[in-house]
């Protein structure tokens, strides 16, 4: 999750239309716009509150009188929207799911080459926006709600296999990339890089763990000086086992 911020600050007090009546808009596909009405205005907002009390807070220790006196409303008006503290969180974890699906759309969808895309859509963590606390809380007492960011792990999957292939094609990319083990390798990597106890274990940020990531699927682990030397023994070990000499060709330095 990484737009939206936990940590913004108290903002002003709801300011509750007198009557029902059309305040926001959203692009549908069947319409072009489509009116909210009051309900869904007030309920939009609620859950900005929490996003903010979560950050100050955490998720166990925020409650609904924090929402109802943010927001300057009574508390009763918040039940009205959501039934328990359970269910605002998560509509908290769904929004900001939501959120990040069209963050990393927005990522593909601009001007840039690969790396640029790449790190843009699939490398991107900001920790200002979600502490690794938070994302330790909700493993530890939400795990059900954690499990709802496998999707987002499969999503970022399908837009990298797509950048790939789009750098093969331009060039980018090396032609020879075997597909299904670099996906294999990020769909079982990334979300393993989020774990907590792996973070607090090795005394590394999320931001720290994918750098490093990073760094392994783009340039390798080897020195330069090493590559061609790496190269050579690999491709004899290929030719030795199953008789391809085409099969075993060596990345360089990207």
């Amino acid at each position: 999750m990484s737009s939206g911020n936990f940590l913004a600050g108290r903002g002003k007090k709801l300011d509750m239309p007198v009557q029902p009546r059309y305040i926001v808009f959203v692009e549908t596909q069947e319409t072009n716009l489509v009116p909210w009405k009051r309900c869904d205005y007030v309920r939009e907002k609620i859950i900005q509150s929490a996003v903010k009390q979560i950050g100050r807070y955490g998720f166990r220790k925020f409650t609904m009188d924090d929402i109802a006196a943010d927001l300057g409303i009574s508390k009763k008006t918040v039940y009205k929207y959501f039934e328990s503290k359970q269910q605002m969180i998560s509509a908290v974890v769904d929004t900001r799911l939501e959120m990040e699906k069209n963050r990393i759309l927005k990522a593909v969808e601009t001007e840039g080459g690969f790396l640029d895309k790449l790190n843009a859509a699939i490398f991107f963590f900001d920790q200002t926006e979600t502490p690794q606390q938070i994302l330790e809380e909700l493993q530890r007492y939400f795990p059900d709600e954690w499990q709802k960011s496998e999707a987002i792990g499969k999503f970022k999957g399908e837009h990298f296999r797509r950048l790939l292939l789009q750098g093969i094609q331009n060039g980018e990319v090396r032609p020879d990339v075997r597909l299904p083990i670099i996906d294999l390798a990020m769909r079982k990597t990334i979300p393993a890089l989020l774990d907590y106890q792996f973070l607090n274990q090795n005394n590394i940020t999320v931001n720290q763990a994918i750098e490093e990531f990073k760094k392994i699927i783009l340039h390798g682990i080897l020195k330069r000086e090493y590559v061609g030397e790496a190269c050579a023994d690999h491709e004899k070990q290929v030719e030795d086992m199953d008789d391809s000499p085409g099969g075993g060709s060596c990345p360089g330095p990207v």
